[in-house]
């Protein structure tokens, strides 16, 4: 009996050995696009200068993450694939109601003026997310 299971199964074994030691195809698969949606073209051309501008908070300067004098500038929302992105209001952040689980990362704009990214995860079926960008006036 035992003679049989292993006449059966090791030519299976040897097949998938082999076929193991076989290189891997070519990666042939784009990488996925992201589609973004503006209100109009305008704002799609001074959000990336804008966000093309931004750097990271110097590590000399204090931890700045007061929202004393910092205004809403833009407001980019990710739904899968797809960004959804538009102008700020000009609100302060005490006005926006966000669930407890987001992040407030500090950094300079190209001009030198302090920004605090307000990120807010949230779940779904997609990655899904929305960051909001305060700006010192």
């Amino acid at each position: 009996m035992t003679g049989r299971v292993l006449a059966f199964f090791l030519p299976l074994v040897f097949h998938l050995v082999g076929m193991a030691q076989d290189p891997l195809p070519p990666a042939t698969q784009a990488p996925p696009s992201v589609k973004c949606r503006f209100e109009n073209a305008a704002d799609s051309l001074a959000y990336l200068h804008f966000t093309a501008g931004l750097s990271e908070r110097p590590p000399e300067l204090p931890m700045d993450t007061s929202t004393a004098g910092l205004r809403m500038a833009w407001r980019a929302s990710e739904f899968g694939d797809t960004w959804y992105v538009k102008r700020g209001d000009g609100s302060p952040l005490r006005a926006l109601e966000i669930r407890p689980f987001h992040m407030r990362l500090p950094a300079l704009t190209a001009e030198g003026k302090r920004v605090l990214h307000v990120v807010e995860e949230y779940p779904c079926a997609l990655t899904c997310h929305t960051v909001w960008y305060f700006v010192a006036e």
